[in-house]
């Protein structure tokens, strides 16, 4: 499908987003349940009319988005730097000056995830691991590989993470990770508040944080225009300091939420983030 919704030319694309959102959102209801409970919980104090406008912007984006990840393969290093503009990249340089180990950035599933790898890899100029968790469907899995694997990028699979990092802890690289979704299974967790509810965190990105002594930052990124984003980074630990893993995820929690408030509908609401209650 991705393949597929790359070989639109761009004079159509607008009609094309229109078309791919009134699919997924009027016909075929893509996760319409799940979006409405958790706009629901978060956004409580809304009415019906409020919560359905704020699920036909999220549809919008998503629809969007799903035409930007598919022009990716075609996209060169000067339409990202065109199309992501990174606003403090001088953050990361100050973190990584002198420093011999991986720095850890966290980010989330907010604007467009797959272009703040390639945006930023390229803005920096630095090698990027990108430590992600291997999709059930086999053939799409690869495709997002391959997309990952431009501009230098070398994706992790987060169960051979610990491994990566005993093998070259004295090298220094990026280490990017989507760390908002909900832990499943046996994964380490650790509980914070979390756009007003209680909510389990992936506790690994803190512990290794700690046990590599790793500084972490954290990276925003909001659409700033119809064909754009930007990407701004804030330290939540600059590695010199004796932090525990579980404060470490209190601040990324936090940051997270004041990202999605800032800008609530680029945000994967479809993502079954609380269990029914």
């Amino acid at each position: 499908m991705l393949k597929l919704l790359g070989a639109i030319p761009a004079s159509r694309r607008d009609a094309f987003t229109t078309l791919l959102y009134v699919l997924l959102y009027r016909i075929a209801g893509y996760r319409k349940d799940i979006v409405t409970e958790n706009l629901k919980s978060v956004f409580e104090d809304e009415n019906a009319k409020e919560l359905t406008v704020r699920a036909q912007n999220f549809y919008r984006h998503i629809a969007t988005l799903l035409l930007e990840i598919s022009r990716t393969q075609r996209m060169d290093a000067q339409a990202f730097r065109q199309h992501v503009r990174v606003n403090n990249p001088e953050l990361v340089a100050q973190t990584s000056a002198g420093y011999t180990r991986p720095i850890l950035i966290l980010s989330l599933h907010q604007g467009n995830w797959e272009w703040l790898l390639s945006g930023v890899a390229v803005a920096l100029g630095q090698p990027l691991h990108v430590v992600y968790k291997p999709l059930h469907n086999a053939a799409l899995d690869t495709h997002m590989h391959r997309l990952r694997e431009r501009f230098d990028c070398r994706p992790v699979a987060v169960a051979d993470l610990g491994r990566d990092l005993v093998a070259a802890r004295r090298a220094p690289r990026l280490l990017v990770m989507a760390a908002d979704q909900a832990p499943v299974g046996t994964e380490r967790q650790q509980t914070c508040d979390f756009l007003g509810r209680a909510t389990a965190f992936h506790a690994l990105p803190g512990e290794l944080a700690v046990r590599f002594g790793m500084p972490v930052l954290f990276a925003r990124c909001h659409r700033d225009s119809p064909a754009g984003y930007c990407v701004d980074f804030e330290v939540i630990a600059d590695g010199t300091a004796a932090l525990d893993g579980s404060l470490i995820t209190d601040r990324y929690a936090a940051l997270a939420e004041a990202a999605i408030l800032a800008q609530p509908h680029t945000w994967l609401w479809s993502h079954r983030r609380w269990k029914p209650s």
